[in-house]
């Protein structure tokens, strides 16, 4: 295929592959002129590099899920939706939040599109990752007190990359409580 196809880089997988096997067609094609990556299990980055003597990119895999036009309209459904069945069930949801004109202004930011009911959680220390922009929430994917920015740099990419109205659902779910943060 590499010859077929004149690829000019090779990533495996390590989840299929043993590193004997990868090691084997490494050995095996290096006369070519090719890169190789390694994707690993569970993991956000491909690991290479094109020579020896230098350390290599690091490369993120695509994370464009929330950043497609189906998700952006899907994202702004749930946020309406959600943010008017929350108004419709405030008078029994006020006893639950000590900061309740927050609350509604919250909600309201969400109705007018200024907020999203689930956003990326930054930290002072967070790297900068190249997210799809979405608006600032009020909910974070882990609302887990996270002290290591990288775990919330990973949690941010990965709610990027693997969005759907089921995670935002569940979140709100697990954590409505925090509406008035």
């Amino acid at each position: 295929m590499v010859y077929i196809y004149k690829v000019d880089e090779v990533i495996f997988c390590a989840k299929d592959n043993t590193a004997q096997s990868i090691i084997y067609w490494m050995t095996k094609m290096s006369s070519l002129d090719l890169d190789f990556k390694i994707a690993q299990p569970d993991s956000l980055y491909l690991i290479g590099s094109n020579s020896i003597d230098t350390a290599g990119d690091l490369y993120v895999m695509n994370i464009n899920s929330i950043a497609t036009k189906s998700n952006i309209r899907n994202k702004r459904t749930f946020d309406i939706v959600s943010a008017c069945l929350i108004l419709l069930i405030s008078p029994i949801l006020l006893f639950y939040y000590k900061n309740k004109s927050l609350f509604f202004k919250n909600i309201l930011y969400v109705l007018i599109g200024k907020k999203t009911v689930v956003g990326y959680q930054f930290n002072q220390e967070t790297t900068e990752y190249q997210l799809p922009k979405i608006k600032s929430g009020i909910l974070f994917p882990s609302d887990k007190s996270v002290q290591n920015s990288f775990a919330s740099d990973k949690l941010n990419l990965i709610y990027a990359r693997d969005y759907s109205i089921q995670k935002d659902l569940v979140i709100l779910k697990n954590a409505w409580q925090k509406l008035d943060r």
